[in-house]
Formats: C-alpha cells, structure tokens, sequence
C-alpha cells in the first residue's frame, strides 16, 4: 500500500531572505513504493548538509596503554657541592629557567682559603725540592754526596710532588683556576654551576643555610627530552614492537590527540599487576612544550593496520543496531533525490566507518554526509 511520510526539519535559512521565505518549514518526503527522500535546493543549503563519497581509509588494530610524562635521567640533574659551606648568594626561585654553567649559587667556607694556601705551599715548595733532588741526584752519581741524602730529597720532592697534585684537583673541582690562583686572589667563596640546561625544581636551600656535601640543593630537569612511560597488560607484549606509533590525548586537552612511537619495551613484568612498560618518544618534539613531567597520559599503541572503503561517520546513521546511508539518485538546480540504502559496517575510527558491502553500490556514488541523521526513517 502506497503511502507518503511527513516530517518537519524546522531549519531557518541561514541567509538573509525575505520574511516569508525565511519562516517556511522544511519539509522532506518519503514514499515507500519508490522509497525515495526528495529536498529541494533551498532546504539542502539551509540545513548546511554536503555530498561524500566512499574512499579509502586506514583502520587500526590498538591496545590500551594509559601512562604519563617522564624525563630521562640523562636530562635531569641533582645540584648539590662537593665541599660544604654557608649559602652566601641564592636568588633561584623554583620553575625558573637556568642554563648550563650558569651560577646557581654561592657557598662560602673559611677551609676555601686553607686549600688554597696548601696549593700555593706546595706550589713555591716544588721548585725548590726538585732543584736539590736534580742536584743530589748529580752528586750521588758522582759520588761526591752520600746516597742518603740523595734518597731523602727525592723522597721530599715525590710526596710535594703529589701533596701539589690533589690540592690542584681539589681546586678544579671547587672550579677555582689553579693556573691563575696567586696570593693576592685568594678566595672566600665558591660558584656552584648548572650542570645541564633546563628548569629549577624542589629548591631545598635559603640563603644563609649551611649545606653540607651530602644534600641536595634543588633539582634540574630538562622538559625538552619527555618521554612517554606507558604501562600495558602481558598479554599484549607479543603484539607490540618498535616505531608502532602512539596515539593519545591528556585529561587538560581531552579532543586533541597527539603522536609518539614506540622507541624501547621493557620486558620486566610486574608480579602484582602483571603489567609491563612501553617507553615511547613524541613524533613531534615541539609538543614537549605542551606537557609536565607527571601529566597523565590515555593512550592507545597501533599495533596493525588496514585499508577498506569507507564512509564519513556524519554520513552513518545507526537504529536499533541496522546502519543507514541515504544515496544521492539525482540532483539538478532545483531538488536532491535520495535512496535509503543498509550497510554493514566493520571498523569504525571518530572520523570514518568501513562499508563491508561498498561492492554493492556504483563506481562514484554519491551519500548525504552532514545532516543524514535526521533524514533516516525506520
């Protein structure tokens, strides 16, 4: 029995018209014995709705793996002196940026000025000993001296020797220049440098504070160099592999996604949560702008992929379990004739649907896109 179905779209024309045109309902109508869908031209343009086609896309196969933001040791460094001493100049506030040599701060320590002393003591102290080992050893070969004696200088002039070697080293690591070290240029206080560039964190001292050898002053790491450190289930370890690419997307920016690759698997599984790590590096490393070390990441590895035809997911509509498309039958400058056609569909990404059965429509076919939905009839 033929009959005609009526449905109101109640769209308002987006341009400017007159007042009669722009209050007409919309309508779209359907018959079940041509089972066709007709829109004119004016109701396709003001419900904005557009024309696609099949194509083809890629679908991946993925595992779950949730993790966050890490930085690698070499990009991360603990700051604290080698010799104790009282804090004389601090300024560093944390989060700010350093550069590598710059002075963080300055320690101060009377025991400076000893070793400084002992190097120049040592230093006025060699040239004397090994001039009289050199001329002692002269002597003894012509046996003009008693060894003895020969043998008592070289032993003074050794241990100097080496007295002079560690005080220099212990200046160097001071980052005192021994070279350059005179009594008049003797100093009270120490530099302590930057060793890596990045930004100051848990900053531990104050000015005035003695710090000894053993504490750490603050923290520097290097945000430049994040890494993704992702934890996935053992069942899933045979199924990843190396340079598979990472998709994912942080709770602060939850519609972007973002990409890495898979750069090294640990295979260590832990007992309790068998569990293993994925370490990952960013496909982009302008994003490590973006993140902290500690930023939750939801993520998903790619493990396999495909290519099949497919249809824009606005163009896909779903009732009660049976996927819908409207096929384009006919257009000119006046309306859009359209067929309600079922597909079976496969993987389905946020973008695109695979059409298992695209072999049953024409080379070309054309689908309503934006606005199928509500054109969809039981």
């Amino acid at each position: 029995m033929k009959y005609t179905y009526l449905f109101l779209l109640l769209l308002t024309l987006a341009a400017c018209g007159t007042e009669e045109s722009s209050n007409e309902p919309m309508q779209a109508e359907m018959t079940e014995a041509d089972d066709n869908i007709m829109l004119s031209q004016k109701q396709f343009e003001a419900a904005g709705m557009d024309l696609t086609n099949l194509s083809e896309q890629p679908f991946y196969e993925s595992i779950i793996a949730n993790g966050m933001f890490e930085v690698p040791p070499k990009y991360q460094s603990s700051v604290s002196a080698y010799y104790g001493g009282y804090v004389k100049q601090f300024e560093l506030l944390p989060g700010e940026a350093v550069r590598r040599g710059q002075v963080l701060f300055t320690l101060e320590n009377p025991s400076f000025i000893n070793t400084q002393r002992e190097f120049l003591e040592a230093k006025s102290q060699m040239n004397y000993l090994a001039s009289e080992y050199e001329r002692l050893q002269t002597l003894a070969e012509e046996n003009v001296t008693a060894k003895k004696n020969f043998l008592k200088a070289e032993a003074d002039y050794n241990r100097t020797k080496v007295q002079f070697a560690a005080l220099k080293k212990e200046l160097e690591l001071m980052r005192i220049d021994t070279d350059k070290l005179t009594t008049e240029n003797i100093r009270t206080s120490i530099a302590i440098l930057a060793p890596i560039s990045g930004y100051a964190t848990d900053v531990m001292v104050t000015k005035g504070q003695l710090l000894s050898p053993e504490e750490e002053a603050l923290h520097i790491i290097n945000t430049n160099h994040l890494h993704l450190e992702l934890s996935v289930f053992e069942k899933d370890l045979a199924k990843i592999k190396k340079e598979q690419t990472i998709r994912f997307t942080t709770p602060n920016l939850p519609h972007q996604f973002y990409e890495g690759e898979v750069y090294l698997i640990n295979r260590h599984i832990d007992p309790q949560t068998r569990k293993l790590a994925v370490h990952g590096h960013l496909k982009n490393e302008k994003d490590a702008q973006l993140f902290s070390p500690g930023s939750y990441i939801e993520g998903e590895i790619l493990t396999s992929s495909k290519i099949a035809m497919a249809l824009p997911t606005e163009a896909v509509v779903e009732m009660e379990g049976v996927y819908y498309v409207l096929q384009l039958e006919s257009a000119d400058e006046t309306e859009y004739s359209f067929t309600q056609k079922m597909i079976k569909v496969g993987a389905q990404t946020d973008d695109f649907v695979e059409v298992l059965n695209a072999g049953d429509f024409p080379e070309g076919a054309r689908f309503l896109g934006k606005g199928a939905f509500g054109m969809i009839l039981e």
